[in-house]
Formats: structure tokens, sequence, C-alpha cells
């Protein structure tokens, strides 16, 4: 539900979240523990390792990277007094 509200993923399905975890906590990027829950059930939360902290930050600042790439051809675009594909 997070992943929707709060970031706008609509499309993920929650068995592939899942499956990128197991293979995050294979690579040892996540690790996770049991949290008791009342009625005697438990569910498993996921929290990042310092590996995963480190991997995580390094893919942010890609992620910026490559936005501000987006938006120096966008602007770029958008300067362009005629679009090459009328001249063609």
């Amino acid at each position: 539900e997070r992943l929707q509200n709060e970031f706008g993923f609509d499309e993920i399905s929650p068995g592939s979240v899942y499956q990128t975890l197991r293979q995050m906590e294979k690579e040892g990027l996540c690790k996770t523990e049991w949290e008791p829950l009342e009625g005697g059930t438990a569910r498993r939360m996921y929290s990042l390792t310092d590996e995963g902290e480190v991997f995580l930050g390094a893919w942010v600042e890609a992620c910026e990277h490559y936005r501000r790439v987006e938006e120096a051809l966008s602007q770029t675009y958008r300067r362009r007094s005629t679009p090459r594909s009328s001249e063609q």
C-alpha cells in the first residue's frame, strides 16, 4: 500500500515485491525479522543492512543524475524552434 500511496507504484504486484526482497536478502542488502502481532500471528519485517544502505544511496544518486540528464534533454527539446520531424 505504501508503494502505491507514497511513491505512485500502481502496477507493482505484491508477489514481485516479495520476490525482490528475497533476492535482496540473498545478496545481503536487507534482513528479515518476525514481528509478533496481536492474536498470535506474526509478520515478516524487512530492513536494510549497512550494505543495503550504501547500495540505496548509490542508486538514489544515479536516479538523480538520470533525472538531470532527462531534464536537460527536455529543456533542449523545448527550446527548438521547429521540430525536425516536420522537416522530413
